[in-house]
Parts: C-alpha cells; sequence; structure tokens
C-alpha cells in the first residue's frame, strides 16, 4: 500500500475507497456483498474511475467484478 492509497477523513488516515474494495475482490470477497458496500461507498465519494482502474489490474477476477459492480 502506498502513499497514493490513503485520504485524510476529519484528520485520520483513512484507506481510500477503490483500493478498499479492490482489496477485497482480489482476496475473493463475494461480489453480491461487494455491491452494496460499492453503492454505499458511491455515496460517499467513492472515485469510479480509479475503481474501474484498479480492477482492471485484477485480470479475470477483476473483470468479473466490473461487470457485476457496473
Amino acid at each position: 500500500m502506498g502513499t497514493a492509497d490513503w485520504t485524510q477523513v476529519q484528520g485520520l488516515p483513512v484507506a481510500r475507497p477503490a483500493w478498499v474494495v479492490a482489496e477485497m475482490v482480489a482476496e475473493g470477497a463475494d461480489l453480491e456483498h461487494m455491491q452494496m458496500i460499492v453503492v454505499d461507498a458511491k455515496r460517499h465519494r467513492l472515485d469510479t474511475e480509479e475503481l474501474r482502474s484498479r480492477l482492471g489490474e485484477l485480470g479475470p477476477r477483476g473483470v468479473r467484478a466490473l461487470e457485476a459492480l457496473a
């Protein structure tokens, strides 16, 4: 995890939502559950372009996640 994977929220370092989702997908998280997380994250400034980019780096599972989470 690099410094670009973090942001500041109320003065605290927090992992960026796109990074969290991509990591969970990479670890095999259930895509139906991830849909709920993505919908909620979109309400809280999820960078969807960053998410697409990160999932695209995951190969076939990332492509399936992109289709399921779109």
